[in-house]
């Protein structure tokens, strides 16, 4: 009687592997179907668990890809319809450059929203506002007068550079610094400290309250998306992704650094992804936004 069970057993465990690895054939061929519902083995192995297994693999081909390159890498993306994350030295600190330029904006969203506030309030461009590296404010007169909208819009899509020093001004240093904590969990925090640090993943945390976690409303979260695609630089990951997908997104750079966190969007894909790098080359860094493309566009 022993010997049976073990015969049987072995026959119920073969035919558990073979629906694992075969799954998609043995579902259409019906005598193996009917034979494994009368053993009562399930085969009802979603289309998610698979896609997971797969993705998980493409993202390791993608870790040993980046990991080769010349420079200092870190990638989080997080998908916004399954929870599923994934990371590539994700702790790895970096300078922010003009990503917090997003905190920023968000602030003035929200304090317009509890009317604090308007989008059509009129800021001065003076001279101790003034940087003539990226954007466009930089070349209008000291005095010229912009709506705050405009202002916004310039600091996302133009990465201007002479925005955020109006409106920390306008606005005041220590109460955006006091907001920005409360946001981010940076006990220390200074928006304007050249020397802050911060990662992928406090970055991705970010982008996710304002966008995702009602934070504002979805008529404010839209308004910023608009400002984040397109914009003055697009030039990166923007042009491997396949068509039908948008990435709404703000970049820092500086000497062997570029940064490109936001959100993409497409057919069955809403991620978050935040890619920060130092130490790199130009090769090798067109190289990584291949190769996180081709992640994305296959995921």
């Amino acid at each position: 009687m022993k010997k049976q069970n073990l015969i049987i057993l072995a026959f119920i465990s073969s035919i558990l592997l073979l629906a694992i690895v075969f799954k998609n054939e043995l579902g259409k061929n019906s005598k193996i179907k009917n034979l494994l519902n009368e053993l009562n083995i399930n085969l009802n192995f979603s289309k998610e668990d698979t896609n997971s297994v797969t993705n998980e693999g493409k993202f390791q081909e993608l870790k040993s890809k980046i990991e080769r390159e010349e420079g200092i890498y870190g990638l989080y993306i997080k998908d916004m319809l399954n929870g599923k994350t994934y990371e590539i030295d994700t702790e790895e600190e970096f300078y922010p450059l003009s990503l917090f330029k997003i905190p920023i904006a968000y602030i003035v969203a929200r304090d317009i929203e509890r009317g604090e506030l308007k989008w059509d309030d009129t800021v001065v461009y003076r001279n101790e506002d003034f940087f003539n590296q990226y954007g466009t404010i930089h070349s209008f007169g000291y005095g010229s007068e912009f709506k705050l909208q405009k202002v916004v819009e310039l600091m996302l899509r133009e990465s201007d550079n002479a925005a955020p020093n109006i409106l920390k001004r306008h606005l005041g240093e220590d109460y955006l610094n006091t907001e920005f904590k409360k946001i981010s969990g940076y006990e220390t925090a200074d928006l304007f400290d050249e020397e802050l640090l911060t990662n992928p993943i406090k970055c991705g945390y970010l982008i996710e309250g304002i966008f995702y976690k009602k934070w504002i409303s979805d008529e404010s979260v839209n308004l910023l998306l608009s400002y984040l695609n397109p914009t003055s630089y697009d030039e990166a990951l923007n042009p491997y992704l396949n068509d039908n997908l948008t990435f709404y997104h703000k970049v820092g750079f500086s000497t062997a650094m570029y940064h490109n966190c936001g959100i993409i969007r497409g057919e069955n894909k809403d991620l978050i992804l935040c890619l920060m790098s130092k130490e790199i080359t130009d090769e090798s860094f067109d190289r990584v936004n291949q190769y996180v493309a081709e992640f994305v566009n296959n995921y």
